[in-house]
């Protein structure tokens, strides 16, 4: 990582996390709930690729560009039934994130997450994990596209701090260049079976963990 952000994190106040790929391996829920909806919709299963080609605005945003905005509601309730049925299945927090979140507690780190995820979703999301016990905040995504930025800079000013306060964690490279864009150090989660990391790795973020273990010891080198 760059020597200026390698100097920052002794003193870092804000710890700020990605949700699906980075917390929980919420990814497969969404890729199934959205071929639901679609097979529904079309009479046939779309592959990840052809879902994931719609991302960047909420499920709303990619129901709306998919089916159109006069079947958007109907299929937002049809996404959110299957997506709640199918996260039962999801075991909890990926292995070892429970000793990173309690790092940045310790290390008196505010944390929050901001996630792509519409607020229905991340609010089942947040209730099935836990996710209100180890965060004081979630800014969720936007209907009408990525909103990242915006989203972290929302907490940075509510907490009064800015991106040279805290860092970013996410398992896609466009959460490298949010961190980048306000000035937070931009961490990469490369432990989601579905990550790329080659191409997290082609956008130089300030450090690439394979495994939450890895942050942790990470977390622990740089931390006070």
């Amino acid at each position: 990582m760059g020597s200026d952000a390698l100097l920052r994190l002794p003193s870092m106040r804000a710890a700020l996390f990605d949700l699906d790929g980075t917390l929980a391996d919420t990814m497969p829920v969404c890729f199934d709930a959205f071929r639901a909806v679609f097979l529904e919709a079309f009479g046939r299963e779309w592959s990840n690729s052809e879902i994931q080609e719609h991302f960047g605005p909420s499920e709303e945003g990619v129901l709306r560009s998919v089916l159109g905005g006069e079947r958007e509601a109907e299929a937002t309730e049809r996404y959110l039934e299957h997506y709640e049925r199918l996260h039962r299945a999801v075991p909890g927090l990926f292995d070892g994130i429970d000793r990173v979140l309690d790092r940045c507690r310790t290390a008196g780190m505010r944390r929050g997450i901001v996630t792509g995820k519409g607020a229905r979703s991340a609010r089942i999301s947040a209730e099935q994990l836990g996710l209100d016990a180890h965060f004081e905040v979630l800014e969720a995504g936007s209907a009408e596209g990525w909103q990242k930025i915006d989203r972290l800079q929302r907490i940075l000013d509510a907490w009064g701090l800015t991106g040279a306060d805290g860092f970013y964690v996410g398992d896609h490279p466009s959460d490298v260049r949010a961190a980048r864009e306000l000035g937070l150090v931009a961490l990469s989660a490369a432990w989601c079976p579905l990550a790329d990391i080659e191409a997290l790795r082609n956008m130089e973020p300030d450090a690439l963990f394979e495994s939450p273990s890895d942050m942790v010891r990470w977390l622990d080198e740089r931390l006070e």
